[in-house]
């Protein structure tokens, strides 16, 4: 029974990592045509969206090597660290591309930052999400494995009282036909 739960929350955390990684994909694919439409368009200043479109790749084979789990430990101790780095460039870019669709607002340059910070957004909610989920399942697996000892417990006591009230029967029916 506590196995089956513990495969069904398995199951559903990894449906949601395959979903969240479809939309950080499709997430990561906007911003960085963004970047590039804006480098190439001639909006902002072009060496930022060059940058900003360079480490976005960077932090995704990043995140492939991380989440694939081919990288090493160690890479994935300060990939922590780095992954904080990013979300707060990640928002930096989101709100550089506000300020600069605010500026002179095109509809492809509306389209495309809305786009980035709804990405953004759901992104942190995903991330949240999944973290909570983990810590659910622990939990969840915890206090079934708990109430299933209680009730085993409690079985085994009202089944020691049993055996015991039969013993003290016995006795009983043993002494009188001694008598």
């Amino acid at each position: 029974m506590v196995e089956d739960a513990k495969q069904s929350l398995d199951q559903l955390i990894k449906r949601l990592k395959k979903i969240y990684f479809i939309f950080r994909l499709t997430s990561f694919l906007v911003s960085l045509s963004f970047f590039i439409f804006a480098a190439i368009a001639g909006f902002g200043i072009r060496w930022v969206n060059i940058a900003f479109a360079a480490l976005l790749v960077i932090y995704q084979i990043l995140d492939y090597f991380v989440i694939s789990r081919k990288g090493k430990k160690i890479l994935r101790k300060g990939y922590r660290y780095v992954r904080l780095f990013v979300k707060m460039i990640s928002l930096g870019m989101t709100i550089y591309g506000i300020v600069e669709a605010s500026i002179e607002a095109t509809p492809a340059r509306i389209i495309f930052v809305s786009f980035m910070a709804l990405f953004w957004l759901l992104q942190v909610f995903f991330e949240i999400t999944l973290i909570m989920f983990e810590r659910l399942k622990k939990r969840f697996v915890r206090d079934i494995k708990k109430h299933i000892n209680e009730y085993l417990d409690a079985y085994q006591k009202n089944l020691e009282l049993n055996q015991n009230k039969d013993n003290e029967i016995i006795d009983v029916e043993s002494k009188e036909k001694n008598n």
